[in-house]
């Protein structure tokens, strides 16, 4: 049996757990440390990997411009959007998101995909512009300002020769 008291024996064990403690946050620190280390090696391999297709493509495509023809062009913040409101005022009754897709890339000459469509509904909804019944998106009854996005898509920007 040892003679420590009771108040010895909880300074003495405070201490072990302390330094144990210690122990252990180091190796949590060196763990976080290499995982972070990890996530940018494979952040430089995608961005490599992307500037070797990159450079693959330049090859034969010929030029720098028959590439840069060939890359994805993003459309303006909005267009989706607007695009969505203009055809669902042209249906009081409302339209599933398919058929929103296809009317607006039919009369606007786009090619929007589903996945870009769909959070752009959600935050339409989420703004109190649409709503949801079923599957069916309307837009909201009162909702004010609509007109200025119900103008067509080349309307929204002046052009260079106004204000001239």
């Amino acid at each position: 049996m040892s003679n420590e008291t009771l108040a010895e024996f909880i300074d003495r064990r405070r201490k072990e757990l302390t330094a144990q403690r210690g122990s252990l946050l180091e190796q949590l620190a060196a763990i976080d440390n290499e995982l972070k280390q990890l996530n940018a090696a494979e952040e430089a391999a995608k961005s490599s990997q992307f500037f070797i297709g990159l450079a693959g493509r330049m090859q034969m495509a010929g030029s720098t411009s028959a590439l840069l023809s060939q890359l994805p062009v993003r459309a303006p913040r909005g267009a989706i959007k607007k695009a969505v409101i203009r055809t669902l005022a042209q249906h009081p009754d409302g339209l599933d998101a398919m058929s929103i897709l296809h009317e607006m890339n039919a009369r606007d000459a786009t090619d929007y995909e589903r996945t870009s469509l769909s959070p752009q509904l959600s935050r339409l909804k989420n703004d109190g512009i649409l709503t949801l019944d079923g599957n069916i998106w309307r837009l909201a009854g009162g909702v004010a300002g609509l007109e200025d996005l119900l103008t067509p898509m080349d309307e929204d920007e002046p052009s260079e020769t106004e204000g001239q």
